[in-house]
């Protein structure tokens, strides 16, 4: 707490720690894993910044621009699947 308040002399800061300090416990408690959140965390501005890019390079095109190509297909296919197996495979792992 100390840490927290001495960084810029606010009580906001405080608060910010103890917010994500139960954030982190409860995702810890309902067995969240780590590894993917800092990734997230990592790499969710990059991702943003490209996907803007992308809206604005194709903005004119839809979706059936994207499925038309092969590569587009195929990607479109993997993040379905993607979802698909994160959904529908968690539920059925034998628990620990």
């Amino acid at each position: 707490v100390m840490g927290a308040f001495a960084v810029n002399l606010n009580y906001i800061d405080v608060y910010v720690m103890f917010g994500a300090g139960i954030v982190g416990y409860v995702l810890h408690r309902f067995g969240f894993p780590l590894a993917p959140m800092v990734l997230a965390v990592i790499l969710g501005p990059l991702a943003d910044e490209n996907l803007r890019r992308a809206l604005l390079t194709f903005e004119d095109k839809g979706l059936l621009f994207v499925l038309s190509r092969p590569i587009g297909t195929i990607l479109i296919l993997i993040v379905l699947y993607t979802f698909y197996d994160g959904i529908f495979r968690r539920g059925k792992e034998p628990k620990k």
